[in-house]
């Protein structure tokens, strides 16, 4: 079987949370020699939102995504980091909203 790109949810959180959310793809990844595309954003974006203030939730976002590409770099994965606010350009610019 050829894996080329894994797409991968990533709830923000703490450095440690999202190392162990993210073992798996990981280890999958550097198996199959892939590509991780990772999407940066809180599941229930409700209950996120009445935890944090909008500008919170982004510099949570944002500090997430920067620990998942530090991370990918140590690993030796290629990774596309797709926070919240960049769906709207699709995944590795495979789609395109004009």
């Amino acid at each position: 079987m050829t894996v080329t790109c894994i797409a991968m949810h990533v709830e923000p959180g703490s450095a440690t949370e999202v190392e162990q959310s993210l073992a798996t793809a990981f280890m999958l990844a550097d198996s199959f020699a892939a590509n991780l595309s990772a999407l940066v954003f809180p599941a229930d974006v409700g209950v996120a939102t009445a935890d944090f203030t909008e500008r919170e939730l982004a510099a949570l976002e944002s500090e997430t995504a920067a620990h998942v590409r530090k991370m990918a770099e140590r690993q030796g994965v290629s990774i596309d980091i797709r926070p919240r606010s960049s769906f709207r350009f699709g995944i590795g610019g495979m789609a395109e909203i004009g």
